[in-house]
């Protein structure tokens, strides 16, 4: 069984914030916004002009996306009129607005102010521990209403955002590839159909031929052609791929990766890039292909050793650390094509260090 899943709407442009408006007031007239206490500084006098006749209220989380902050969130929106839930912000900040909507059955708005990860398009949370360790994955029933993407917030935010969310779209292809091979199910019960895989690849070439040029225009503040496709590969193209076909090796790692102590000092997007660069070792891929994504990491500056991340000491019990977690029963390791071992872990992700070492 084939499966496909996606937003009921995408929207990406320059200044679409003011017209939020237009596109949502057929849902209702009163709005939750939800982003985290630097967005909401950044945003309130803007949202203020937009919707000073309408019912709104702007609520910040503290730190994480954790049962504790979705439970104190959800009882203050119990407590008022809501017929839409905003979701502003970061990858965090986004996902809390997904359970919350999920769980109250409210319209749910997405707006990202980075294009730092691709989950804005999905019906899918991660949920982290109190002290920032990843606790597990929530898939809900229905993708976000309304993707509202506007480019002139996404060309202010920092450029190692933009930077990081390349680093995740370089995974989806190779996971998406994985799991077709695998004929893992994806979040809807089905197998990744040829749609999302080809989405996925289309993704990594824009990735891989305009993601420099798209890091140099925004350091400029400009808007262009380049900026405009990452910012939808990195969004929306990578979501789609990741949704309908799924994830595999690379996130595994990543979330061994989290395991350790100082892996909150890395955006998702940063760990993600070393990450694939292990599971293309482990997928025996070609060096030659190997080395075209290592040397893209280094040119738009992400991470693709071991020091790039700070495990720079104790590195084989570190190494063992993230292989352990990587392989659990209960993570994406068991969507690839083969049966991978802890040792093969470890061992990729020592012969990636090295690659990844070379100048």
């Amino acid at each position: 069984m084939k499966t496909l899943q996606m937003p009921f709407k995408y929207i990406q442009g320059e200044k679409l914030l003011e017209e939020l408006i237009n596109f949502t007031s057929f849902y209702g007239e009163n709005y939750i916004f939800i982003s985290d206490s630097n967005v909401k500084q950044i945003i309130q006098p803007k949202i203020s002009a937009i919707f000073k006749n309408k019912n709104y209220k702007i609520l910040n989380y503290k730190k994480n996306c954790t049962e504790n902050e979705i439970k104190d969130l959800t009882l203050k929106i119990k407590k008022v009129d809501c017929d839409i839930i905003v979701g502003i912000g970061g990858g965090k900040s986004l996902d809390i607005a997904k359970i919350i909507a999920s769980t109250l059955n409210k319209v749910l708005v997405i707006i990202p102010t980075t294009a730092s990860t691709d989950s804005a398009t999905s019906a899918l949370s991660a949920l982290y521990n109190d002290d920032g360790t990843f606790l597990k994955y929530i898939y809900h029933n229905k993708n976000p209403h309304l993707i509202l993407v506007d480019t002139s917030i996404i060309v202010k935010a920092p450029i190692r955002h933009l930077v990081a969310g390349m680093g995740e779209t370089l995974s989806t292809y190779y996971e998406a590839k994985a799991c077709y091979d695998s004929k893992s199910l994806n979040i809807l019960g089905g197998t990744p159909s040829l749609s999302s895989i080809a989405i996925s690849k289309l993704a990594l070439d824009i990735i891989l031929e305009k993601g420099w040029l798209a890091k140099l225009s925004a350091e400029q503040g400009i808007i262009n052609e380049a900026l405009d496709q990452v910012v939808e590969a990195n969004i929306f193209m990578s979501g789609f791929g990741f949704e309908n076909s799924g994830l595999a090796g690379a996130h595994a790692i990543h979330n061994g990766i989290m395991e350790l102590d100082n892996s909150n000092n890395y955006l998702h997007g940063e760990i993600i890039a070393f990450s694939t660069i292990v599971q293309l070792v482990i997928e025996n891929r070609q060096i030659d292909e190997i080395l075209k994504i290592i040397s893209f990491c280094k040119k738009i500056n992400l991470p693709h050793k071991l020091s790039d991340l700070g495990i720079v000491d104790k590195i084989d019990e570190k190494v063992r650390i993230i292989s352990e977690k990587a392989c659990s029963n209960d993570d994406t390791m068991n969507h690839m094509p083969f049966k991978i071992s802890r040792n093969m872990v470890y061992d990729a992700i020592m012969v990636a260090d090295k690659l990844g070492s070379y100048e």
